[in-house]
């Protein structure tokens, strides 16, 4: 039952969610005691949050092969919480340090000549490339995550190998992805 007995107090914590605890006289100085000792940390205040997700954009068509490897552009945004995603350059600025989770995906349709492939950047440097055999003509998919502890200011994107293609459109078959696990 909701009543409270005789020899209790009720006690009402409010933040987010109501909590109702039924204490009874006899643990009270204790509930005291510890109230005065443990620390209050406000649960996700302050937190930065941080979450992308884009597509090559339409028209539908193959983008490449290109003689030189090429930054990947995704301008058909879905999601830019925080604004850390540039949809005019393809890259990636992480505003916190943290353990950031980064996503992209690629794929192509009816190429008989080049293979598809993905090369995922940071600051510079070429952390991994993702790619797969394409020229039979048949459609293919290439898909790939890292975790990766950014500072502030560290820049993520992707590029387009040279001699490789993908398919580009508003289907979001080629997509660059990525969000905040926790910051640092």
């Amino acid at each position: 039952s909701n009543q409270l007995q005789p020899g209790n107090t009720r006690l009402r914590i409010s933040s987010q969610t109501n909590l109702e605890l039924r204490i009874s006289n006899q643990l009270q100085p204790r509930l005291q005691l510890y109230s005065k000792t443990v620390p209050q940390t406000p649960i996700h205040r302050g937190r930065t949050k941080v979450a992308f997700s884009a597509g090559i954009g339409p028209p539908q068509r193959i983008l490449g092969p290109f003689n030189v490897e090429t930054n990947l552009i995704y301008s058909k945004v879905l999601t830019n919480i925080g604004e850390a995603y540039n949809s005019h350059t393809g890259v990636f600025t992480a505003p916190v340090r943290g353990v950031y989770y980064i996503r992209f995906t690629g794929s192509e349709y009816g190429n008989t000549s080049n293979n598809i492939g993905v090369n995922l950047y940071k600051n510079g440097q070429n952390l991994l490339h993702l790619g797969e055999n394409g020229s039979d003509g048949l459609a293919k998919h290439i898909s790939s995550g890292v975790t990766l502890e950014l500072e502030a200011g560290d820049v993520v994107y992707t590029r387009l190998p040279a001699n490789y293609v993908l398919w580009g459109g508003s289907d979001f078959r080629t997509t660059f992805s990525g969000f905040l696990i926790f910051p640092m």
